[in-house]
């Protein structure tokens, strides 16, 4: 797992938790709840987990296909670096006190878990505004392409999901 993480100042003076991670394994829902859950977190009200997951099918070109599985590929030093600068802006923009961002590459089969934000804020209505600017971000920002492969075993590939 290629990652980066600190418990630098933010922008506003306080400090707040980050990590981001590029991973080749699955990545464990369970280890981000422990990621935020912890005691210098007593200020958070909310911890909130967004996931995202292979689903079976997907339109193309207003066609419905019948997805069989992803593969994720990446420029790893790039996609790492965007990705921590979504992090630092959505902590400068919301009052997090942690931010988690990781993204799996490789071939995901359906169901399997591609990305997960994880944030913790004062109130969730911070959680929910920066979970979603951040996923949004990540799309359009980090150099990963998908690929999905049907289940006639063609595949095609895109930047941004």
């Amino acid at each position: 797992m290629n990652r980066i993480g600190k418990n630098d100042p933010c922008p506003s003076g306080r400090r707040a938790l980050s990590r981001v991670a590029l991973t080749d394994h699955r990545i464990d829902v369970r280890k981000l709840h422990e990621y935020l859950n912890r005691q210098e977190l007593v200020d958070a009200g909310s911890l909130l987990t967004f996931t995202g997951q292979a689903r079976r099918q997907t339109v193309v070109d207003g066609q419905v296909m019948t997805t069989a599985s992803l593969r994720y590929d990446a420029y790893r030093p790039l996609a790492l670096a965007e990705m921590q600068k979504i992090v630092n802006l959505s902590l400068a923009r919301w009052p997090l006190l942690a931010c988690c961002l990781i993204h799996r590459l490789g071939t995901i089969d359906l169901a399997e878990i591609s990305i997960a934000v994880a944030v913790a804020s004062p109130h969730r209505q911070e959680s929910f505004e920066a979970a979603q600017w951040i996923i949004e971000r990540v799309k359009r920002d980090v150099p990963i392409w998908k690929q999905e492969i049907s289940s006639d075993g063609t595949g095609r590939w895109q930047h941004g999901r």
